[in-house]
């Protein structure tokens, strides 16, 4: 009865023998898998610093950058994308160049589309908008003495930027990664104790 409880409970990978005594056969998986997961998450950690990088780094250069979240610009700036911009005299804008404006004072964001018509009114120069997604223009609006032309804009980077200033994203950022590491380091004390015991 004994030497059946034994092989049941050993099994082909190894385990817990008759003797009780600790076999270290799936040590070195578990080890393995520790550090598979604990690399996966330092990857996805660093993969999305990048991103976030990606979007903060350009404005040390003077550039202003927006997180696109609508789709009134695809296919030119796909939804998600991060958008850069510059500031030039709105009297060297031209039709075609894309901008990031206020609509309005009330706006909590700024819109992004293509001047795609510039007249003067009294002396005052109106500038319409379109999406390149719209069939209709927006109302056109008098822009102040210098404007954001959107010069580049990255795909993708934006959901990583909008998704690292969430809860969650703090938590993927610092959280997860220091956690996996000190879950490794608890796992390799336990695995040295209980070999150093059972020596």
């Amino acid at each position: 009865m004994n030497s059946n409880h034994s092989a049941s409970t050993g099994g082909p990978l190894g385990g817990l023998p008759s003797d009780g005594y600790y076999v270290p056969a799936p040590i070195a998986w578990t080890k393995r898998a520790w550090w598979m997961v604990t690399l996966a998450g330092l990857i996805a950690a660093l993969a999305l610093v990048l991103a976030v990088a990606l979007g903060i780094v350009p404005m040390f250069f003077g550039f202003r950058t927006f997180v696109v979240v609508s789709g009134s610009m695809e296919p030119t700036i796909a939804t998600g994308s991060i958008a850069m911009a510059r500031s030039v005299p709105s009297q060297n804008l031209r039709i075609g160049d894309v901008i990031a404006f206020s609509p309005s004072s009330e706006a909590s964001l700024p819109i992004i589309h293509r001047i795609v018509k510039i007249e003067e009114r009294h002396g005052v120069r109106y500038f319409t908008t379109r999406g390149d997604a719209n069939s209709a223009p927006d109302a056109s609006l008098a822009l102040p003495s210098t404007s954001l032309l959107v010069v580049s804009a990255i795909p993708w980077v934006g959901y990583a930027v909008y998704y690292a200033a969430q809860p969650a994203g703090t938590i993927v950022l610092v959280w997860t990664p220091l956690v996996l590491l000190a879950a490794l380091w608890l796992k390799d004390r336990v695995v040295k104790w209980r070999q150093a015991r059972h020596a």
